[in-house]
């Protein structure tokens, strides 16, 4: 974020001449509300009185204006808020009680719905709609999503009288900081969640009334002195929420719903909306709405500056905005909406699967991904960590293929730059089609989950307008209705790998390899199988598991082999075993690098690396072959700390032959002991394991090899690790197989 991108308007003065004007501006604001104390019979558009249309904002933050307010109302304007094309046709959509006004208008009153006939539809009558916010009575105050709807309201004066008038001034006087609430947007991304009470409205098409429980918070005041939690006003739905609502239709999908995995209900959402409308509910369940109170909670009440500009939106708003800055024990939010988005800013960052749809990301990155490595980085601005680091959020340098320590650098991974396709999987149906907003729960949805989620009837339903209504009958139509049973329409592999195979099961390949724990980049078993739901990429399923498993138990060696070498150095710990390496890691810093012996040196490498591979949480997914030299080369380290080194040699018989020509690969590894030592070939900058060859008594060894491929090449020797000695790597030898041999 950068102080240009504004996220809110703020206003501030700066001379004499505007301190006089403020001071007229307070004695408007008191005549003001004298004048609304004085006449309580005095009308209103919409559901506040004190709701401020966004023409009386325009005076002050409209480009070109005087005063030093910011001048955001241009930028809104052409925001998808600020120009809603939906707007004037879903303030027009009130049969039954429409709940579509009260997102795509603003300050709606589904109370103030004066519904007539129309064509082959219910409407307000027009008038309703044209009188201006102090004067008129219709249902909302203005169509578009307007500077109130978020700001709440402002006082006005002069030839904005008219146009409402908030006499606490909320708008200007909220403390900036809270515009960071999530709350705030959840008002309205908060689909199939419902207002706490019942609201009487006018029924239609029949004469009489009804009670609806709109999904929208209606009047609620997010900001300022009569701010209230939005709990007091919506049921916000959650993963097992049972909602008990008196509209007259439930169940799927009329209410919310969530898939259900193996008999548990997920957090990832059935129904849905257009674009999925439900970002709000979805999020409060993920890290980042709780990532300030976990930071608390780990570091204490006050953090640093260095972590609340990951950690908390009000911090990160107010740096972008040039406003005072809350300290760690200030800080309320943790990352929300506005962390990621610009709400006064249009964009042109692609979405991932709506191409046309503008998400307003900070920053207006050209990939949406960007935003996520923003803080989700080592910030090893590109170099290796020192050692004795303790690595913490290194998603963006294992995607890069940098940072660890004893490895090769810049090897990106497949997965680079695909964070919102995994992580922001479209989960929901709507009207028969799967939504393609992203899901903003942020949890991988795994191909496993992904088949077997609970089938659910997708129904799609056409009609057809066959009569104009009247005012005591009902609009006559045709409707045909489809049902299918979907399955959650995506996982977090197939929006990138897809197969068409649905049915019956079938192995589509096996891929067998010997696992060797010294093997680089390792390698593992892997069987690809296509179940039911082949859409989903279920044949990825093992691939995912058994890298994890493998993963997860090399970084189970590390930790044991990073105490036995701390035990060896001659520490001992016995008052939490369980965090032994994290306790060896504060020792080792608070005495300082500098006096660190080479086996401490050692520790710490291994050290860093082991929490490179577990802070990062993919647990080899993001990229399995960077995170493979990591955890190899942590265990390597691991393994040479405080024990005797061998000397590893290596040569070749000839450095250039022809091809088809042999050549004898030796060397010796001293002291000797029984083993194997691995003859290691480059490909792609990275060496794994190419041949083996027995270790004699004398400690010598030798393997003899034809080459059958013309080129350069790059070998080295490896001996892993004996019980008694840490073993080594030789340097490389560049070998030249010329044009064919002559027979």
């Amino acid at each position: 974020m950068t102080a240009d991108k504004l996220l809110f308007p703020i206003q501030t003065t700066k001379s004499k001449e505007v301190t006089m004007v403020k001071r007229f501006a307070v004695l408007a604001i008191v005549l003001a509300a004298f004048l609304i104390l004085a006449v309580p019979a005095f009308a209103a558009n919409g559901y506040r009185a004190d709701y401020t249309t966004s023409d009386a904002c325009q005076t002050c933050h409209q480009a070109g204006q005087p005063l030093d307010a910011p001048k955001v109302y241009n930028d809104w304007a052409a925001t998808k808020h600020g120009t809603d094309s939906e707007a004037v046709s879903a303030a027009k959509s009130l049969p039954y009680g429409s709940v579509c006004a009260g997102c795509h208008t603003a300050n709606y009153d589904p109370t103030k719905v004066t519904p007539s006939p129309s064509g082959t539809t219910w409407v307000p009558a027009v008038s309703t709609t044209t009188a201006p916010q102090a004067l008129g009575s219709a249902p909302f105050s203005e169509f578009d999503i307007g500077c109130s709807s978020c700001h709440y309201g402002a006082a006005v004066s002069g030839n904005n009288a008219n146009s409402g008038n908030d006499a606490n001034d909320t708008a200007h006087t909220a403390a900036f900081g809270k515009l960071a609430n999530a709350e705030i947007c959840g008002a309205c991304h908060s689909r199939f969640s419902y207002t706490v009470n019942p609201i009487t409205v006018q029924a239609t098409p029949t004469p009489g009334t009804t009670l609806i429980q709109p999904q929208m918070a209606i009047g609620y005041p997010m900001l300022g002195v009569n701010y209230q939690p939005l709990s007091n006003f919506l049921n916000v739905s959650k993963s097992g929420w049972t909602p008990t609502p008196t509209a007259t239709k439930t169940g799927f999908p009329n209410l919310q719903t969530y898939w259900v995995v193996d008999g548990t209900t997920t957090p990832w959402q059935q129904s849905g909306h257009d674009g999925s409308a439900a970002q709000y509910p979805e999020w409060l369940s993920s890290g980042h709405a709780s990532s300030l109170a976990d930071l608390k909670a780990a570091v204490g009440p006050n953090p640093p500056a260095s972590c609340l500009q990951c950690h908390s939106a009000d911090y990160q708003i107010s740096v972008a905005n040039g406003q005072p800055v809350p300290t760690g024990a200030e800080a309320q939010y943790g990352d929300t909406c506005v962390s990621c988005h610009t709400p006064h800013q249009a964009g042109t960052t692609q979405g991932v699967w709506l191409e046309d749809y503008d998400s307003q990301l900070v920053g207006n990155p050209s990939n949406p991904s960007d935003v996520c490595t923003t803080c989700h980085t080592a910030q090893t601005n590109g170099g290796v960590a020192a050692a004795g680091a303790t690595i913490h959020n290194d998603q963006n340098e294992v995607m890069n293929g940098t940072g660890a320590i004893g490895v090769p650098q810049g090897l990106p991974g497949v997965h680079k730059g695909k964070c919102v396709q995994c992580h922001m999987v479209p989960t929901s149906y709507s009207r028969g089609s799967a939504q393609l907003g992203a899901n903003h729960t942020m949890d991988i949805v795994t191909p496993q989950d992904a088949v077997d989620a609970t089938p659910v009837p997708v129904t799609t339903a056409t009609v057809k307008p066959t009569a104009t209504p009247t005012v005591s009958g009902t609009p006559v139509a045709t409707t045909t209705v489809t049902v299918t049973q979907g399955s959650m329409p995506y996982s977090a592999c197939s929006t990138c790998h897809t197969n068409a195979v649905q049915t019956p099961a079938v192995t589509v390949s096996t891929v067998t390899t010997t696992p060797s724990p010294t093997a680089s980049p390792r390698q593992e078993t892997v069987t690809i199988t296509q179940n039911a739901g082949g859409d989903k990429a279920l044949w990825l399923q093992d691939t995912i598991d058994q890298r994890q498993a493998a993963m997860h138990a090399a970084y189970n060696n590390v930790a044991a082999e990073l105490h036995n070498g701390g035990l060896r150095m001659g520490f001992q710990h016995t008052a939490n075993d369980a965090d032994y390496n994290g306790w060896l890691n504060g020792v080792l810093n608070t005495k300082g690098s500098s006096v660190w012996t080479t086996a401490e040196l050692t520790w710490q490498k291994a050290y860093t690396d082991w929490t490179y591979v577990g802070a990062e949480g993919s647990w080899g997914i993001h990229n399995y072959q960077y995170d493979s030299l990591v955890i190899d080369a942590a265990l390597t380290f691991a393994n040479q700390v405080d024990k005797t080194p061998q000397t590893v040699t290596f040569k070749l018989s000839k450095k250039s032959v022809k091809k088809n020509t042999k050549v004898t690969f030796s060397g010796t590894v001293s002291p000797a002991t029984a083993g194997t030592v691995q003859i290691q070939k480059k490909k792609n900058g990275v060496f794994s394991n190419w041949k083996a060859a027995k270790l004699g008594s004398s400690g010598k060894y030798s393997l003899k090899v034809k080459m059958t491929k013309k080129g350069k090449f790059y070998y080295r020797a490896y001996f892993p690790a004996d019980p008694s000695y840490s073993g080594g790597t030789t340097g490389q030898i560049k070998l030249v197989v010329k044009k064919w041999a002559t027979t």
